[in-house]
């Protein structure tokens, strides 16, 4: 479930900063960049390249993949 969270925060924070481009510092938009990447991004393609375990709900049969994965 963190999971889905922290992807629906990051899109939120990802969008925020497009959308407001320069009326942020250049500052806070590295940072926004910057912590969605280290935070969601990369610990998500580790995962599927093999470079952490897998989540669960990866090779789960339910749905929680798409619900996951759709955030």
């Amino acid at each position: 479930m963190l999971i889905c969270f922290s992807s629906a925060f990051a899109w939120a924070m990802a969008c925020a900063a497009q959308l407001l481009g320069d009326r942020l510092l250049p500052e806070t938009r590295a940072l926004i960049r910057d912590n969605v990447r280290r935070r969601v991004v990369q610990p998500y393609l580790d995962m599927i390249e093999g470079r952490r375990p897998l989540n669960w709900w990866v090779t789960a049969t339910s749905n929680w993949n798409a619900v996951c994965l759709a955030a």
